[in-house]
């Protein structure tokens, strides 16, 4: 019969006994794309609901909807969270970043041109056809961000003043590069790789924990230059900085860069060169994480 199975047999005077049990239909549940939807979205479903649909802004996990009070409560929001409120600005202008051709948020211009007298970078080992250079990005929050840049390059280079950087995580290591190579080897271009993108573990923390615990301190101080990828972006310009300079009078001195990565290196890749920055200019492909820049 329809809508029963057996699930189970009892033993009776009589005999063996089926336990039917009557099965419950699904009803599949059809995603509500109204504004007042926005409000049963659970912590993890993101902090905003969106608004290309003409959906009002509702407040993150922790925070009260804008508008000074609490539905339902009649209570005032309190300084504290009429604050945090105030700030998400920024983090949505960083998301509208990643997900458009949206102009650079201004705390992020203004931290990129920083100057930043612990920027550094000098030549380090050369092996088998690779050279490290070893680089001080920066200093953000009191703490040195420190990285190793592996480059190489074609006997033969398809083209003049281009390469690619590649931005990754943790230490220099057998897989990454055997990539670069197979980078230069099909591109046909001069390749380097950019790691410790972020530097962590930080405040024992890494990851996707260390850049939500970086937001919340934004949100809790207002200080716009805590969200992580901040410095992730900047340390990527600064690599392009120094490799420009290392081969500077060389017989292929680099002017553009293609840069690429994945994940929150993804990010920083679109971030280093967004529309409306004076210090760039360049396209991006698609919605892929590469794009390609020119470092004036």
């Amino acid at each position: 019969m329809p809508g029963i199975r057996e699930v189970g047999k009892r033993r009776e005077p009589g005999g063996v006994v089926s336990i039917p049990r009557v099965k419950t239909p699904s009803v599949p549940r059809e995603r509500s794309t109204s504004p007042d939807a926005a409000h049963n979205l659970s912590p993890n479903q993101g902090r905003f609901f969106s608004q290309r649909r003409g959906a009002r802004p509702i407040a993150g996990p922790g925070e009260d909807p804008p508008g000074g009070q609490i539905p339902g409560r009649g209570k005032d929001i309190g300084p504290l969270r009429r604050s945090t409120c105030q700030n998400s600005g920024m983090l949505t202008g960083l998301i509208a970043l990643i997900a458009a051709d949206a102009p650079m948020p201004p705390e992020l211009d203004a931290y990129l041109r920083r100057p930043d007298s612990s920027f550094t970078w000098k030549v380090g080992e050369k092996s088998e056809g690779l050279t490290t250079l070893q680089m001080t990005s920066q200093t953000w929050q009191g703490i040195r961000w420190e990285h190793d840049i592996v480059l190489t390059e074609p006997a033969a280079p398809v083209a003049k003043g281009t390469a690619v950087l590649v931005i990754t995580g943790g230490k220099p290591n057998r897989d990454d590069l055997n990539t670069i190579r197979t980078i230069v080897g099909q591109a046909g271009l001069p390749a380097a790789v950019l790691f410790q993108i972020p530097n962590q573990p930080l405040w024992d923390r890494v990851e996707d924990d260390l850049i939500a615990h970086t937001f919340e301190k934004y949100l809790e101080t207002g200080d716009a230059s805590w969200p992580l990828l901040f410095p992730m972006t900047k340390s990527a310009i600064r690599a392009m900085d120094a490799v420009q300079a290392y081969t500077k009078g060389s017989s292929n001195p680099i002017t553009k860069f293609i840069v690429t990565g994945a994940s929150k290196r993804g990010w920083t890749t679109w971030m280093v060169g967004p529309p409306g920055t004076a210090a760039w200019s360049g396209s991006r492909r698609s919605s892929s994480t590469t794009s390609t820049w020119v470092h004036r």
